[in-house]
């Protein structure tokens, strides 16, 4: 019997798993895969999102700001910044006036009269050329009514033409319609308020004009310059403080004893500008010699100049239109508020200032004590803001 192999009884040997293969890895500098989109080709792009508001209305935002700063560039709208701050002041000191008149005891009637004739007064010979603020006042009358010029031949006239030659007024479309009325209230309100600037201004050239020629006439022999400057200086007086009734007698004697001490002493001390400051007595009565006689006289012709302007016709017509011209604007402006609160494409500030300038027009124009006053005002800032933020 063959033996056994020894190794047939060992017990049978567990062989160990090979290791698994290592799993293979994205190198480091490959960048992620990009997921799958669950969007169809067909699909639109979403508007992108910023700061919770869509890209439409950010766009709207951005071109309202640029559209206001587009009319504070406008010429028109500094003419009219300066024209509200000159109505502000003036309106102003006028209800104070008018509080004064009501504490004083001249009652709300008597009051209420007076400003009415006030108006009609200012109108017709303001004599309002004395101040800073008064020069500032012409010079923008000038350039309101080189606007208005402008305007009346631009869109504005053109416009106005249109809506009242093509029957749009009448139309039977609600949006012609409205926009017919809005085209002729803009130009209406713009041919009066053009027309008034310039019956003021021929009205104020007329007067100063009349008593610088008058005045000049009287001071031949001197200088080109000290002729320009005393005329210059009679002819603001003369302006300021004539009446119609100044023309002769008694009331023009009274103003001339009143003012020929200023106007001597501004003559003297122009001939002697050019001495220097150590002027001798000597040669200050050799200049009033020389000027004092003559200022005086083209004093005299100076007032009576001045005061049969202020008393002529220019001068009444301008009384006569300025409270009618008032009604007119401020129905115009009430025609322009029912335009602009009919026109879907108007923004909120565009229809409140719309409103409060024609409600505030509509007050100026009754002459009511204090209210009145503040109603001009309201109006004309209200009107602003409509210009630059509407």
């Amino acid at each position: 019997m063959a033996p056994i192999p020894s190794n047939v009884h060992d017990k049978p040997r567990i062989m160990p798993r090979p290791p698994p293969a290592p799993k293979k890895t994205a190198p480091v500098d490959s960048p992620p895969p990009k997921p799958q989109s669950t969007q169809s080709k067909e699909s639109p792009a979403q508007p992108p999102v910023k700061d919770g508001f869509d890209q439409p209305k950010a766009e709207q935002g951005q071109k309202k700001e640029n559209e206001a700063v587009k009319n504070l560039k406008k010429p028109e709208n500094w003419q009219k910044a300066v024209d509200t701050g000159l109505t502000v002041n003036q309106k102003t000191q006028a209800a104070i006036d008018n509080v004064k008149s009501l504490k004083n005891g001249d009652g709300f009637t008597k009051t209420w009269g007076q400003n009415f004739k006030d108006s009609i007064a200012d109108g017709t010979n303001p004599k309002d050329f004395q101040t800073k603020v008064d020069k500032l006042g012409k010079l923008n009358n000038l350039a309101k009514g080189g606007f208005g010029v402008k305007d009346l031949a631009g869109d504005k006239g053109r416009n106005a033409w249109k809506a009242l030659t093509s029957g749009d007024l009448v139309s039977g479309d609600t949006a012609k319609r409205d926009a017919a009325v809005g085209d002729v209230a803009e130009g209406g309100k713009t041919l009066v308020e053009t027309t008034k600037v310039g019956l003021e201004t021929a009205r104020d050239g007329q007067k100063y004009g009349s008593a610088f020629r008058a005045a000049n006439k009287e001071l031949k022999g001197l200088k080109a310059g000290q002729r320009l400057s005393i005329a210059n200086n009679i002819a603001k007086n003369a302006f300021n403080k004539t009446d119609a009734a100044h023309v002769d007698g008694r009331p023009r004697n009274d103003l001339f004893k009143e003012l020929k001490g200023d106007v001597r002493k501004h003559a003297v001390d122009t001939l002697l500008k050019d001495k220097g400051p150590n002027i001798t007595t000597e040669a200050r009565n050799q200049a009033n010699t020389i000027v004092g006689h003559r200022s005086e006289k083209a004093l005299k012709a100076g007032i009576t100049a001045g005061s049969k302007a202020a008393g002529g016709p220019l001068a009444k017509a301008a009384g006569r239109f300025v409270p009618g011209a008032n009604v007119a604007i401020a129905a115009f402006d009430v025609a322009n508020a029912y335009k602009t609160l009919k026109d879907p494409k108007a923004n909120g500030v565009k229809k409140t200032t719309a409103v409060f300038t024609a409600l505030g027009s509509t007050v100026a124009a009754t002459e009511i004590p204090v209210v009145s006053q503040v109603g001009a005002g309201v109006s004309a800032v209200s009107d602003l803001v409509g210009s630059i933020f509407g």
